[in-house]
């Protein structure tokens, strides 16, 4: 009897072996064919993938077409004029953060209070010129930025008017 209980112990190691070695076997041929799989995957990627779309540079836009230099054109055209006086005469490359936001603080315009400004300031200092909001012209907005322009031409004129 004991050697019957021998025997069926080894026979239950056994079979706990085979087991153990054909779920090592499946889980090997799963892992092969995982990485086979993703081989495949990495093969079939195009260029135009879209990790390749997130590490493209932006393009450098014209001043005017970020929101900032859109917000002080269309909005506020007389500190515009002072601004490009400036950067003529101080010879400045870019227009600078500081510079825009001290004017803006000196500034009795109550535009420079808005929202709307706070958020293209901060997103002149995040990005630039090359923003990835950038701002397009329309006919619309271009006639409003005219008759701006006028009317505040039309002030500077009465003004120098009333000085002579």
């Amino acid at each position: 009897m004991q050697q019957g209980c021998v025997q069926s112990k080894q026979k239950r190691a056994m079979k706990s072996l085979i087991q153990q070695t054909s779920l090592k076997r499946q889980i090997r041929k799963a892992i092969k064919e995982r990485r086979l799989q993703s081989c495949q995957q990495k093969a079939k990627r195009k260029p135009e993938d879209s990790r390749k779309k997130q590490t493209q540079k932006r393009e450098k836009s014209d001043f005017s077409q970020t929101p900032l230099g859109h917000f002080l054109i269309h909005e506020c055209p007389a500190e515009w004029k002072i601004l490009q006086d400036a950067k003529r005469n101080l010879a400045i490359r870019k227009y600078d953060p500081d510079i825009i936001r001290s004017m803006a603080l000196k500034s009795d315009n109550p535009m420079f209070r808005t929202k709307k400004f706070h958020d293209a300031l901060r997103d002149w200092e995040l990005y630039g010129a090359r923003t990835p909001n950038k701002v397009k012209f329309d006919l619309d907005a271009e006639i409003a930025f005219i008759r701006k322009t006028q009317s505040v031409n039309d002030e500077e004129v009465e003004v120098e008017l009333l000085l002579f």
